[in-house]
Formats: C-alpha cells, sequence, structure tokens
C-alpha cells in the first residue's frame, strides 16, 4: 500500500513538473548583447520568444539590432518583423519609468534591419495580450514601428520611449487596440505618415483563429504627455493622431501632448462612434507664422503659448473661430489685431502696440468680437486677461488719433466677458 501511495506521488509529482515544462511560470529575465553579470540570454528576440507568458524582460543600456522574420498571416499575408508577441510581457530599457520627455543618461537603443511595406518593428499576433514596453529608444525605418496583425490586440502600453523614425510614410505607432496608454514618449522623424494610429479592431469573421474573440469590443485608451513637435507628415491633410475607429465604440483621451510645429492642418482626427476627450493639449510658437498654423491646427480646448518676441499679423490678422486659449509672457507683443469668433476663447498676456482696423471700425481695435458671422451671435465665456492695451505708435500720437482696446459687434449678447 505504501509502494503504491509513493508512486501515485510520484507519477503527480511528474505531472506538475511537465504542466510547468509546457507552460512555465513568469519569469524576470536580463538580456545583455554585452553578457554581463546576471545574463539570461544575449539576443532579445530569443529572450521574448522563450520568456513564459507574464515575464519580465528588462535590457540594460546598449545597442541591440533586430534582425528581420517574416510571419505569414492568415488575412494579411506575409509581414516582416524584429519583434513578435504573442503572449502577455513587460520590456522594460534602461529608461524604464522615466519619461522621454526631458531626460539624460544612457538609453537602450533598439534599431531593425526591418523596412518596407508590411513591415513591423515590433509585431503583435495575438488578441488576448497585456503587454507594456518601457524606456526605449528606437530607430526604425519600419512602416509602423509598433503595429499588429488582425485582429488586434487587447491591452498595450507604450510608456517613456523614443521613436526616431527614417523612412517614407513610417508611422511610429499603429494599432488595433482596444485598451492601454500611449505616454510620456517623445516622437521624431520626418515624412511621417502618423504619429500614433488607432484602427479599428478586427470585428470580421474570426473562425480563422483559436483564440476566443468578444462578442463586443470597448475602447478605453489614453495618448497623453508626449511629444510629437519633433515630426512631420508627408501629408499635411492627415492628423498627427488618426483615429479611425469604424464601428468601436468606447472613449479615447488625447490630453496634455506637445503639438508644436506640427505641419497638419488637423491635429486630431476624430472618429465614427468613440467619443474623443482632447484637454490641455498645447503648441509652443515663436513667430506669426507658427501662431496662424497653430490657430488653424488646434483642436478646441488647446493652449498655444506665444513666447516673448512680436507677432506682424497687420497684414492678415488672426481671427479664433474655436473655443482655445491664447497665451503670452512678458515681452509678448502683437502688431495688428485679432478677430474672436467663438465662445470660450482666452487671451492671456498679450501687449497689443500697433493695432488696425477691423470689423467695419473707424479706429484701430486691438480685439474685435464679432457675433454678426453666422452661426452664433452670442458667445459665452470670453475671457480677455493681463492685456495690455497701450500702443506704442501713431494711434498715440499728438495728433489725436484714437485706438479702442476691445469692441464687440452691434448684434448678439455677451455673458462673461
Amino acid at each position: 500500500m505504501k509502494i503504491k501511495k509513493l508512486l501515485a506521488a510520484a507519477f503527480f509529482c511528474a505531472a506538475i513538473l511537465c504542466a510547468m515544462s509546457v507552460t512555465g511560470f513568469a519569469e524576470d529575465i536580463i538580456v545583455d548583447s554585452g553578457n554581463g553579470q546576471q545574463t539570461t540570454y544575449t539576443d532579445l528576440a530569443t529572450a521574448v520568444e522563450a520568456a513564459p507568458d507574464g515575464s519580465t524582460v528588462t535590457v540594460p543600456a546598449g545597442e541591440y539590432t533586430l534582425e528581420s522574420k517574416t510571419y505569414n498571416s492568415s488575412i494579411n499575408g506575409s509581414l516582416t518583423y524584429g519583434l513578435k508577441f504573442d503572449k502577455s510581457i513587460t520590456l522594460k530599457g534602461a529608461q524604464a519609468g522615466i519619461s522621454a520627455l526631458d531626460r539624460t543618461g544612457e538609453e537602450t537603443v533598439l534599431k531593425s534591419s526591418v523596412n518596407g511595406y508590411n513591415s513591423g518593428m515590433i509585431l503583435f499576433t495575438r488578441y488576448g495580450v497585456d503587454v507594456t514596453i518601457d524606456g526605449f529608444t528606437f530607430e526604425s525605418e519600419s512602416w509602423d514601428t509598433i503595429g499588429n496583425d488582425d485582429p488586434g490586440v487587447q491591452k498595450v502600453n507604450i510608456v517613456n520611449n523614443i521613436f526616431q523614425t527614417n523612412g517614407q510614410n513610417t508611422t511610429p505607432v499603429k494599432l488595433k487596440l482596444e485598451q492601454g496608454a500611449i505616454s510620456n514618449n517623445k516622437f521624431i522623424g520626418e515624412n511621417c505618415g502618423y504619429g500614433v494610429r488607432i484602427n479599428p479592431i478586427d470585428t470580421r469573421d474570426t473562425s480563422w483563429t483559436s483564440e476566443e474573440m468578444p462578442d463586443e469590443f470597448n475602447i478605453d485608451i489614453a495618448i497623453e504627455s508626449n511629444d510629437f513637435s519633433g515630426i512631420t507628415l508627408t501629408d499635411t491633410m492627415r492628423g498627427v493622431i488618426d483615429l479611425n475607429t469604424g464601428e468601436t465604440t468606447g472613449a479615447i483621451k488625447v490630453a496634455n501632448n506637445d503639438f508644436s510645429g506640427i505641419n497638419a492642418t488637423s491635429i486630431v482626427n476624430k472618429c465614427k462612434n468613440v467619443t474623443v476627450e482632447s484637454e490641455n493639449n498645447y503648441f509652443n510658437v515663436e513667430n506669426a507664422a507658427e501662431l496662424q498654423a497653430a490657430i488653424d491646427a488646434a483642436s478646441e480646448g488647446d493652449t498655444i503659448n506665444l513666447a516673448s518676441g512680436t507677432y506682424d499679423i497687420s497684414a492678415a490678422g488672426i481671427s479664433i473661430n474655436k473655443p482655445i486659449i491664447l497665451k503670452g509672457v512678458e515681452g509678448t507683443e502683437i502688431i495688428g489685431s485679432i478677430c474672436i469668433q467663438s465662445g470660450d476663447v482666452t487671451i492671456d498676456g498679450l501687449k497689443f502696440t500697433s493695432p488696425v482696423k477691423i470689423g467695419g471700425e473707424e479706429e484701430p481695435v486691438c480685439i474685435f468680437i464679432n457675433t454678426v458671422v453666422a452661426p452664433a451671435t452670442s458667445y459665452d465665456n470670453i475671457t480677455i486677461t493681463n492685456c495690455d492695451f497701450t500702443p506704442t505708435n501713431k494711434y498715440t500720437s499728438d495728433k489725436g488719433s484714437k485706438y479702442k482696446g476691445i469692441v464687440t459687434s452691434s448684434a448678439g449678447s455677451y455673458d462673461k466677458l
């Protein structure tokens, strides 16, 4: 009897060990191309492939080149990639936990030979994963630095990374994503397709995959505190952030991002059924041309920060037709006039040194609030604060010429002006 019990226990333990060898447990893995102390692997792709589900893979400072590999997609055909994720993993570089917006120190640099159409430096091939990529510098010529195969990916956090793209129509982050955060990243590159593009989770027939898929998807994504000021787009009609979410429902938060100097007519291309919560995004400008471009591209609620200097808008003027904030500092001087044609506008800290005639007025006007233009006949919450309406030109000369600080058109009413 004792022998039978011992044999049964032995078989049970063997079964447990076998299951462990197949499924594995989450591990802390160190990848170091220099084979330093406590190194588990010297090759990153090998480490990610071997890591059990839920593992953390840490990559110290240094340069790591990802070789091109091929993945045969059932829907998209042949895809080239450097790293493939089909499991939940946390990937940590030397700068993990440190914002990419203003940091020093050695970087973990990932380079790739992957380039061309249908290529991704990092490729997600499974929906039901939870992946974090934190603290890297990506130097990429791939079509997408981070992308995925159909049907999409459930949860990805892309945080504290620097993206340096070098190629025509490259996009640093393009994902069919349901949940996650894209935050505290810095984007650098010319001729980009987009900065971030979120596509709809694929709702087509998924019988081709053995993975269990939900009946409905609910998007919950935050794109916040990123610096997009270092990129230019090949097509200025595209948005820096493109939210092509199709029939999917949910919400995407776009907040506290730097869009300074972007060569786009719109910053966020909004989507069909997903709610976009845009707040506290900003542009830093240094001249009149940048000021007008920022006003044109800004979304409702954005802030345009004017550096100290002279902004000559006397030729064409500036028209504000959306709820935004214009904020100057000491030494921000305006030559010309501003026309407001929207509610919820704030003008803060500007000095008007040489206004011009505007709105049919017989005398120069610093700020003209125009409610005659359709569709509004009334604007609420217009705030003009900390402004200096003491022109230094001929309108204050001994000739008796006059000027006006703020003028409202004869039609309409004004609340909280």
